[in-house]
């Protein structure tokens, strides 16, 4: 059961348009990570959804290893 999830979009990524020619995400000419989407149960316990420059999603603790992920 997941009550009292705080769930955060990150406005600069509403939208994520996809490259025609390489099916990628565009992130603006980068090739970082971006935080995507950030769920927190306790406070200052977060972890984000990242997106990495070729699609994967995958999901790290912010500012520590929390709920069994990794630190980002």
């Amino acid at each position: 059961q997941m009550t009292g999830l705080n769930i955060q979009r990150h406005d600069s990524y509403a939208t994520i348009r996809i490259d025609k020619m390489n099916g990628q995400p565009d992130f603006n000419n980068s090739a970082l990570p971006i935080d995507w989407i950030t769920f927190e149960k306790e406070s200052g316990k977060a972890l984000t959804m990242q997106m990495s420059w070729m699609g994967r999603l995958y999901e790290c603790g912010v500012d520590g290893e929390w709920y069994g992920a990794e630190a980002c």
